[in-house]
């Protein structure tokens, strides 16, 4: 989980960047993301393999042009969302500007802040298993993902 070499008996940076924001959802997501153990498309096709799971992002279903019913069919994986998904470019303009790798994120307690807060902000479709296929993604119900009391 470490992308830097740690101090003894500390916890990492992004560690200690998520307990800080104070959710235990945000926290081990933020855990899953350094690991690789979280709901995305490479995870399932690795371990849920022939499962038939949803592994495609919910920005395939939003038009970039009035013209075209969708601009390009995207896996749901990390990278894709926090970097490059269309629905989260918002957030990602709030908080992650310029910054385009895990790797450097992960590395720095005050990067991996404003990740949390890129999270939050973008109710990312990381913190759980993406459902069927959408018509609409206004039926992905986001609330229900940071719920502080969890």
């Amino acid at each position: 989980m470490a992308c830097i070499t740690l101090d003894g008996n500390t916890l990492t940076s992004a560690v200690r960047a998520a307990i800080a924001k104070g959710n235990h959802c945000l926290t081990s997501l933020i855990c899953q993301l350094c690991t690789g153990h979280c709901f995305d498309a490479n995870y399932s096709n690795h371990f849920w393999a022939g499962a038939n799971n949803n592994t495609t992002c919910p920005c395939s279903h939003v038009s970039c042009h009035p013209n075209q019913p969708h601009c390009c069919i995207c896996q749901h994986t990390k990278k894709h969302v926090i970097f490059y998904c269309l629905l989260t470019q918002p957030a990602h303009e709030c908080h992650l500007q310029g910054i385009r790798s895990l790797h450097i994120i992960f590395q720095s307690q005050d990067l991996t802040a404003c990740l949390c807060d890129f999270l939050t902000m973008s109710k990312s479709s990381l913190f759980c298993p993406l459902q069927g296929p959408l018509s609409k993604t206004s039926e992905l119900r986001p609330e229900l993902w940071l719920d502080p009391l969890i």
